[in-house]
């Protein structure tokens, strides 16, 4: 089945709770709300962001700022949310220099919200990373519950980001939310072992792992050193073709690399993220 085929299949097979269907026009909505995060807190609040104001992506009311610290590195974590009448938006950044955290961190693994995930290890930098701010996540997700009940939970993240997001989209479920989640990332790292890729793919009503090309923060931390991705892997070949692989670590998608671009982790549906940079984002 040639790359174009799969990709009208996944426009039939993998809707979005929102009732959008799987497509470039998505993807692309739900990368540039995710470089949101990237902005000063004060234009994300009131939606005249770089990124806010760029075609076709759907107005946020903007109610929660989440800011937190790494405890290696040099990042600090960052996100907000928000929400229209059919969905919140749980939102985190990357991270400029992500070879610093990459670098800095030590790749072992703790257990995550006090063994509440069964055999679940996850990578200590990432969690504490997120337990800086899960206070405020959970207080957001607490007002959209009441705002919005049963209406889909959107959890997005680019690069550092994804790996927040994916944390948060599993801490929502601990929490027993009752409304769906659905996870978006874009140049995600590994941050768990099998359990818990196990347990957010169960967790979640869709999880869209977007990784373009030769970007090689995908590849890391090492599989060999017991960390697996979730589910599901969209391989963009370029910003309009992808491969939807059917495995957590399928070798005939972005794993069957040999060798990486660094510039690919930035130019995601061909739209580089630094453009925001002159406008004051990250």
């Amino acid at each position: 089945m040639t790359t174009w085929c799969l990709f009208l299949l996944s426009c039939v097979l993998f809707a979005s709770v929102t009732g959008e269907k799987f497509s470039h026009d998505l993807v692309y909505k739900r990368l540039v709300t995710a470089y949101v995060a990237s902005c000063p807190a004060q234009d994300i609040r009131n939606w005249t962001c770089y990124w806010c104001v760029w075609p076709n992506v759907t107005r946020l009311t903007v109610t929660h700022i989440f800011s937190g610290e790494m405890f290696l590195g040099d990042a600090q974590i960052y996100g907000y949310g928000g929400y229209t009448d059919q969905y919140a938006v749980f939102a985190f950044r990357g991270t400029r220099s992500w070879e610093n955290w990459v670098q800095d961190f030590a790749f072992f693994q703790t257990v995550p919200f006090h063994g509440s995930i069964p055999g679940a290890e996850v990578h200590w930098g990432f969690m504490e990373g997120y337990r800086s701010l899960r206070d405020q996540v959970r207080q957001a997700a607490a007002f959209y519950r009441k705002r919005l009940p049963k209406k889909p939970f959107l959890v997005l993240g680019h690069s550092l980001g994804g790996a927040i997001a994916t944390l948060a989209a599993a801490d929502l479920r601990v929490e027993n939310s009752t409304n769906p989640i659905e996870l978006w990332t874009f140049g995600s790292p590994r941050l768990g072992n099998t359990r818990f890729a196990e347990f957010v793919d169960r967790s979640t009503t869709g999880s869209w792992r977007i990784v373009n090309r030769r970007d090689p923060v995908p590849h890391l931390p090492m599989n060999f050193l017991g960390f697996e991705h979730v589910n599901t892997e969209y391989w963009m070949q370029n910003s309009t073709s992808w491969k939807i692989c059917d495995k957590m670590e399928d070798a005939e998608c972005s794993d069957s690399l040999w060798s990486y671009d660094v510039g690919d982790h930035v130019f995601y549906l061909d739209i580089p993220e630094w453009l925001a940079r002159p406008f004051g984002c990250y």
